[in-house]
C-alpha cells in the first residue's frame, strides 16, 4: 500500500552565494499524487523514486540566468535526474509495475518521492537477463546508478559531443595521436571524454585544471595545462 504523503524539495529562494538547505530547498511533505480523472486518455505511471541525481549543473538551474534549460521556477520541485520503479500504470502502456525508469529534467520535477508523469516521457532501464535474451554483448550485470552517469545524460553528453561534433580520427586514419584539450576535465562530462579519447581513440590529452595533478597521475594522462596562473 503507497503512503498518503511523501517528502518533496522545493525551490524556495534564488541563492546568490552559499546554498542554505532549510532557506533555499527546505524540506516539505505533501500528499502522493493520485491519477486525474479524465477518462485515462493519456497513458501514465506513478514513479517512485530510487535514485536522484545531484550534479553541479543544479547550481546554475537555481539562478535565473539565461542557460540551456529554463530556471528551476520559484516553489517549484527541484529539477533533477532520477531513476524510479513504476509503481502503478494507467492505460495502454508499454511499461509495467515494477520496471525501472529513468527520467531527465522530468515533467514533474526530480526531488520528490513520487510523482505522476506520461509514459512516453521516460525510459526504461533493460534488466541484465533482458539484454542477454536480446543478444546484447553486456559482460556482466551493471550497477544500477550507471545510468545516472557513464550511460546517462552524462556519457551521451560526452559520447555525442566528442564523437559526432569533435570528429577525432582513429588512429588508423592518422600516422600520428590527435591532442585533445579537454576544458573541465575533471567534470562529469570532461572525465567520460578523458576516457573515451585516450582509450577508444589513442588521443594524446590536454587537460586544463588547477588541481587535478592527482587525477591526471590517477589517469595516467600526459599533458596538464593550468590556464588559471
Amino acid at each position: 500500500m503507497l503512503p498518503t504523503h511523501q517528502k518533496v524539495v522545493r525551490l524556495a529562494h534564488r541563492p546568490t552565494t552559499d546554498i542554505d538547505p532549510s532557506y533555499h530547498l527546505p524540506l516539505t511533505y505533501e500528499s502522493v499524487p493520485t491519477f486525474p480523472d479524465d477518462n485515462g486518455k493519456t497513458p501514465l505511471v506513478l514513479l517512485h523514486r530510487l535514485y536522484l541525481s545531484i550534479d553541479p549543473a543544479m547550481r546554475g538551474w537555481m539562478s535565473s540566468a539565461r542557460s540551456y534549460l529554463p530556471p528551476v521556477a520559484i516553489n517549484a520541485v527541484m529539477r533533477g535526474a532520477t531513476l524510479s520503479e513504476v509503481v502503478a500504470v494507467r492505460g495502454a502502456s508499454r511499461l509495467k509495475v515494477g520496471d525501472v525508469v529513468s527520467e531527465f529534467a522530468g515533467e514533474a520535477g526530480g526531488w520528490q518521492e513520487y510523482v505522476i508523469v506520461s509514459a512516453s516521457s521516460v525510459r526504461k532501464i533493460e534488466t541484465w537477463s533482458e539484454l542477454v535474451d536480446n543478444h546484447q554483448q553486456i559482460p556482466r550485470e551493471l550497477p544500477l546508478t550507471i545510468h545516472l552517469s557513464v550511460l546517462g545524460t552524462t556519457g551521451l553528453t560526452a559520447f555525442f559531443g566528442f564523437i559526432h561534433v569533435g570528429c577525432p580520427r582513429l588512429p588508423s586514419e592518422t600516422k600520428r595521436p590527435e591532442v585533445v584539450l579537454v576544458n573541465a576535465a575533471a567534470g562529469a562530462v570532461g572525465s567520460i571524454v578523458c576516457q573515451i579519447a585516450k582509450n577508444v581513440y589513442g588521443c594524446k590529452l590536454s587537460i586544463t585544471e588547477k588541481w587535478r595533478m592527482k587525477w591526471k597521475e590517477a589517469q595516467e594522462l600526459q599533458i596538464l595545462l593550468n590556464y588559471l596562473h
